[in-house]
């Protein structure tokens, strides 16, 4: 990435997502490095007889739990920093359209348009019509997706748009209310909801064969980051 000035769409001069995103990537790159460290250090201890010593038979075991702690807080991390930049860019830049075009942005028969008013949320992106209820519910990723549906930026948003959203601020809910460790309950319900989106980018460490502690998969951590700049991208198209 290169310096470049602040965009004029910026809604107030302390906001810079380019900044945020740089900050982002050297986030992410950080704690990669380091998981990738934990794991060339237990391989290189298993293939030097570093575990040969006297407490060699807890060490192993040990530095592999470490690790895969390690690997589950710093995916919780990564995707609580990652949500953050996706919630701010998109209060943000839903703040711009608002400031800019008001109601002429809107899509007059969207049942969002229909159904919500600027006084009860029209523009909050925490909040969408539900058709099973009849009413407002809360949810930022279904609010996210339904506002920008309604706003007809579908065609502008990143490749799997919906899926991306949901799967993220699911996961960070999920690990910000239960932490790294959950019973088989929170377990069989999370890998339910993930089934659900056919994502192939979480993982698990196992204690006899039982899944224990989830973690993202680098892959899916780079494709995250992808995303939070392509999203980036639809709005200041030519900053990077």
């Amino acid at each position: 990435m290169t310096a470049t000035l602040a965009p004029t769409s910026y809604y107030y001069p302390e906001y810079n997502p380019y900044m945020q995103l740089r900050g982002l990537n050297q986030l992410i790159k950080t704690l990669m490095q380091k998981s990738s460290e934990n794991s060339t250090d237990i391989q290189l201890a298993v293939h030097t007889e570093g575990y040969s010593g006297p407490r060699g038979d807890n060490e192993y075991p040990d530095d592999c739990d470490f690790s895969n702690y390690f690997n589950a807080f710093m995916s919780s991390s990564i995707a609580a920093a990652l949500a953050q930049f996706l919630e701010s860019l998109i209060k943000n830049e839903t703040l711009v359209i608002k400031a800019s075009r008001a109601d002429k942005a809107k899509i007059l028969e969207h049942i969002r348009t229909k159904n919500i008013s600027n006084n009860n949320g029209f523009w909050d992106v925490s909040k969408y019509w539900c058709t099973d209820s009849n009413r407002i519910e809360n949810g930022i990723a279904t609010g996210t997706i339904q506002l920008f549906d309604a706003l007809n930026l579908g065609l502008q948003l990143p490749n799997n748009f919906d899926n991306y959203i949901k799967i993220l601020f699911f996961y960070r809910n999920y690990v910000m209310h239960n932490g790294v460790e959950w019973g088989k309950l929170h377990r069989d319900k999370f890998k339910r909801r993930i089934a659900k989106s056919d994502c192939k980018g979480f993982g698990w460490s196992q204690s006899e064969s039982v899944d224990k502690v989830c973690y993202l998969k680098d892959d899916y951590l780079k494709e995250l980051l992808v995303f939070c700049k392509d999203l980036y991208q639809v709005f200041y198209p030519n900053q990077i």
